[in-house]
């Protein structure tokens, strides 16, 4: 039976743990291969991983239990166990006869060096990030590792293939494209399931400049402005973030008054009741590679509204699945808003087509 072990970057509740869980479930259905996942850092997915695979984090807090009796203080004092260098070392052990690693981001080229260090597999690297996900989190020795050491790469969209093989000269036919997985959801879907009398634009994701929270609240001023008639609302999932772009997002709310009419939610396991809520989704990323939350929401037939020319999602949307925008064109977003609440039949129409792309393709 071969063996794959999968390296994620962190167990956040995001995007590329999400997709990564749902590619472990799919294979292990087969029954042909032995599944092992190793995190770089720790976060609360974990426990959804460990349920299905045998799961271990590298940068482990490891909680040591305190000694009992005098004999074993005496022990820890001159023969202390280092715990930490155990859980390494039974992660270093896992990969001796392991045949493939799937590396799911490109920053962990430094945790990819120690642990090809005796593996003779194949390494394949499935790449989630653009420009500025790599200027954030990962180092340019890091990159440099990763692109080094994978025999083959992996992309969500036509935006990231192009992008590695224009930053970093990576050759054409060693990226193969392969578009998210996601999980259809099992019960039946209307097209719209939102029973408030209000028409609400939903969109998710951690608060932070790269996924443009501060150009939501700004659709909603400059609706709320120019058009207060329309009886819009905002809802945004998943709360946790930089701290510093939270504050100033709650300071703009409250200075342009708009905590009536944007809320913000934390994030959890309980997507269903969100995308029921919503109308059409509004992707204000400036860069994203192919959001996993596009996926999703399209398959709740929800239209998406989105920037050109800032990731992967135009590749999905296209012209008939809902409106894709100029980028930081933020009255286009708004007039892409006012469209649809003013068109019910459109936002079906559009959403039935973006239910049915993801359906075939993903």
């Amino acid at each position: 039976m071969k063996k794959i072990v999968f390296i994620s970057h962190d167990g956040s509740r995001t995007g590329a743990p999400i997709l990564l869980l749902n590619i472990i479930k799919l294979i292990k259905e087969t029954g042909k291969y032995e599944l092992v996942a190793v995190f770089k850092n720790g976060g609360p997915i974990e426990e959804d991983y460990q349920e299905v695979v045998k799961t271990y984090t590298w940068n482990k807090q490891i909680k040591r239990p305190l000694p009992k009796g005098i004999i074993q203080r005496f022990k820890n004092i001159f023969w202390p166990i280092n715990h930490d260098q155990l859980n390494k070392h039974s992660i270093v052990s896992e990969m001796a006869n392991a045949d493939y690693i799937i590396n799911n981001t490109i920053t962990n080229g430094e945790l990819l060096d120690i642990l090809t260090r005796n593996f003779k597999g194949k390494v394949i690297s499935y790449i989630h990030e653009l420009k500025m996900s790599v200027l954030k989190y990962a180092t340019n020795e890091g990159v440099d590792k990763t692109i080094k050491l994978s025999h083959q790469f992996i992309t969500p969209s036509l935006a990231v293939k192009h992008f590695l093989n224009e930053t970093y000269s990576v050759a054409v036919e060693k990226i193969s494209v392969l578009n998210s997985y996601i999980n259809i959801p099992s019960k039946p879907l209307t097209e719209n399931n939102n029973n408030n009398s209000n028409f609400t634009v939903g969109s998710c994701g951690t608060i932070e400049l790269r996924k443009g929270t501060d150009l939501f609240v700004a659709v909603a001023k400059y609706l709320e402005t120019y058009k207060p008639d329309l009886n819009i609302s905002f809802l945004w999932k998943g709360m946790n973030g930089d701290s510093e772009t939270l504050h100033q997002i709650s300071n703009d709310l409250n200075k342009a008054k708009l905590e009536d009419v944007v809320r913000f939610i934390p994030s959890d396991k309980d997507m269903d009741s969100f995308y029921q809520e919503i109308d059409v989704f509004l992707l204000v990323s400036r860069e994203d590679p192919y959001p996993l939350v596009v996926l999703e929401a399209a398959s709740y037939g929800k239209p998406i509204i989105c920037f050109d020319n800032a990731g992967g999602a135009p590749e999905f949307v296209q012209d008939d699945a809902g409106a894709v925008v100029e980028y930081l064109d933020i009255i286009g977003l708004a007039n892409a808003v006012d469209t649809y609440q003013k068109n019910p039949d459109l936002v079906k129409q559009q959403g039935n087509i973006a239910k049915e792309r993801v359906q075939k393709k993903h």
